[in-house]
């Protein structure tokens, strides 16, 4: 007889295992931090491109305002002194002829007549120097009177209440304080884990101070969305504010993201780009620039020569008839 072979089947052990599961905004977290992290890589990319252009153009504007820099100063400063000989003149003229005899009172400030006292090089005399007399009753020559906060306007004067928009909102006031020192207790030095870190805490610190110097709540707010996994009661937070947190910090990084992007826009396509991009153009528009100056400059001289001729004429005359009447 053939024995049968008596085969055992497997026996199935049955086991319960415990499989963590996650909620939708834990999910929802995972997968915006993907996508944040993509964003950041996006916002570097970016400005590695624009750095270098920034530098050329800073390079431009610094070699362009070392040489040309003085001739332009040169140029307003002349400019400047021919106006006022021209205006001063065509003052004196208006006045002899639309007021021969004096009616009018002063010409000129007692200021301006010390500068044209040293222009002829010699004392004007104290009879030009007309005090105005002052009424003792005018709000003017009250030593009470502080007109830095009146205003003359409609049918008198009023006091000025001070603008809204001067007044610090209390409100604004407190989540600075609040959002700063919460920042100052994140980036402690005490938290540090390494040096890398503790650079990072570090450069973090001196944006949020300079956010509160300049009373921005928004920046500040955006420095706490961006840093949120530095916070040290970060892992107590809930996810539906993790969720939140994250959101916001995704905003803010597509926004400097069309930032950038624009910025690069603006370098890229602007009229001067290939004059400080190319250091050869740029240096051939700096000397035909140089040469234009010194022309005008050499005009303006001859010009202002010959304003000072006729103011010098015009005074000679005003002088005679002040001297006359």
């Amino acid at each position: 007889m053939t024995k049968r072979r008596r085969t055992t089947k497997p026996t199935l052990s049955t086991s319960t295992a415990i499989v963590p599961t996650r909620s939708a905004e834990e999910e929802a977290w995972h997968d915006l931090q993907i996508t944040i992290r993509k964003r950041r890589m996006r916002v570097r990319k970016l400005q590695q491109d624009i750095r270098p252009l920034e530098e050329a153009l800073a390079r431009f504007e610094r070699n362009y305002r070392v040489q040309l820099g003085g001739l332009q100063d040169e140029l307003r400063i002349l400019r400047a002194e021919i106006h006022t000989l021209q205006s001063r003149t065509d003052r004196i003229h208006a006045r002899l002829a639309s007021d021969p005899n004096g009616e009018l009172g002063d010409l000129f400030t007692p200021e301006e007549l010390e500068q044209i006292g040293k222009f002829f090089d010699f004392d004007i005399p104290a009879s030009w120097f007309q005090q105005d007399q002052q009424d003792p009753t005018s709000e003017a020559g009250d030593p009470d009177f502080d007109d830095e906060h009146f205003d003359a306007s409609g049918e008198g004067w009023h006091r000025i209440e001070e603008p809204e928009e001067r007044k610090a909102p209390q409100a604004k006031m407190e989540q600075l304080k609040t959002l700063y020192r919460s920042l100052a207790r994140r980036f402690h030095p005490d938290l540090c884990t390494d040096a890398a870190d503790a650079a990072y805490r570090h450069e973090c610190m001196l944006r949020a101070n300079h956010a509160w110097q300049q009373g921005d709540l928004e920046t500040l707010q955006e420095l706490a969305d961006e840093t949120e996994r530095l916070a040290p009661d970060w892992h107590s937070w809930s996810w539906l504010r993790r969720l939140q947190s994250a959101r916001r910090e995704n905003d803010r990084i597509t926004r400097q993201i069309s930032k950038l992007r624009r910025r690069l826009k603006e370098l890229r396509t602007s009229e001067t780009f290939p004059l400080w991009s190319s250091g050869g153009l740029g240096e051939s528009l700096i000397a035909a620039r140089r040469k234009s100056l010194q022309r005008d400059i050499a005009m303006a001289k001859d010009e202002l020569e010959d304003a000072r001729e006729k103011f010098r004429s015009a005074m000679e005359l005003w002088a005679h008839e002040k001297a006359t009447a």
